[in-house]
């Protein structure tokens, strides 16, 4: 095993242990929205926090993901990411439905990063099945242009 042989591991272990404490955290902030949803009139406000703590864990998630390769990880983040940025913007809270979705799409997120290297179908599979979840149609595209372009707004 060479020295970048070694390290490619260390790395990959240290992302695996870093990517369970991030799902669990945005698991609890998830939990947390879905219980700010009693009081509608002020359901925006107090789910805004917890909004942002997601979208900030997501992005580090996303960055680490990108660090060791996980092309299909980077893409489902950037998707959790955009869904939660949308009702940010719209400044309206989310609702069960949507809450069940992204909350689903985190377990199998857990899921797809629990495969071993070369189980590429079953990643792939995954992938277009969170897509699906959050309104995201998987393309045929690369990682590389879909990063570079713009995504459409989820259909949550």
């Amino acid at each position: 095993m060479t020295d970048s042989d070694d390290f490619a591991n260390r790395l990959s272990e240290a992302f695996q242990e870093e990517a369970g404490e991030i799902l669990a955290a945005v698991r609890m902030l998830f939990s947390q929205i879905e219980s700010n949803q009693q009081n509608t009139s002020t359901a925006f406000s107090e789910q805004l926090v917890h909004i942002d703590l997601a979208l900030a864990r997501l992005h580090s998630l996303k960055g680490s993901a990108r660090a060791v390769s996980e092309q299909q990880a980077v893409t489902i983040c950037q998707w959790l990411e955009t869904a939660l940025a949308n009702a940010k913007a719209e400044e309206k809270s989310i609702d069960r439905v949507q809450i069940h979705a992204l909350s689903f799409s985190i377990e199998l997120l857990d899921e797809l990063l629990g495969l071993k290297n070369g189980e590429e179908q079953g990643k792939e599979r995954i992938k277009a099945e969170i897509g699906k979840l959050l309104g995201f149609t998987p393309s045929a595209k690369t990682e590389t242009e879909a990063d570079s372009e713009s995504l459409e707004e989820p259909n949550l």
